[in-house]
């Protein structure tokens, strides 16, 4: 949610958490106490103004269609599975009070089988349940890749957010 950072912060970081937890094979990266230098070095390849969020995050707020604005979040900390190093590339979509309602929860998962790069996810925080949409990308990466996994993130969930809310909040 633009201007709350904080809380959108920590949403990205227990995005993370979650990513981190899904499997035995998995193991968690380092909390970073510096920003990653080799996301700044692609978003400044790729002329991108950024800000850093209170966990050293790099935040990115896009201008879309329509004048509708969406905030798409990239990783300093990464995790590992197995040999790979990935990152994450998160953009909220919307936010509902208490539980995801059952017919929402099931048209993600339907609209991840569509998906050709990142997944729906959700993260409760307090009362809420906040919808994001989520990218790995090798931590090691190129611009494009980069690029692409952002655009994948901010364009999917701010259809979802017109689509389910028809706001522009996040």
């Amino acid at each position: 949610m633009r201007g709350v950072g904080g809380i959108v912060a920590l949403l990205v970081l227990a995005a993370a958490a979650a990513f981190a937890g899904g499997a035995a094979a998995q193991t968690g990266g380092a909390d970073p106490v510096m920003p990653d230098a080799r996301v700044r070095q692609l978003l400044d390849q790729l002329k991108l103004k950024y800000s850093l969020t209170a966990l050293k995050n790099y935040e990115v707020d896009f201008t879309l269609k329509d004048r509708r604005r969406q905030t798409v979040f990239v990783n300093s900390n990464t995790e590992t599975f197995g040999r790979q190093e990935l990152r994450q590339v998160t953009s909220t979509a919307f936010q509902v009070e208490g539980a995801l309602p059952a017919d929402t929860a099931n048209r993600l998962l339907e609209d991840n089988d569509r998906r050709k790069l990142g997944a729906w996810r959700t993260v409760r925080d307090g009362g809420k349940t906040y919808v994001i949409y989520a990218v790995q990308i090798p931590a090691q990466t190129d611009p494009q890749t980069l690029e692409e996994a952002m655009d994948a993130a901010r364009s999917t969930a701010d259809a979802m957010e017109r689509e389910v809310t028809g706001k522009d909040e996040f």
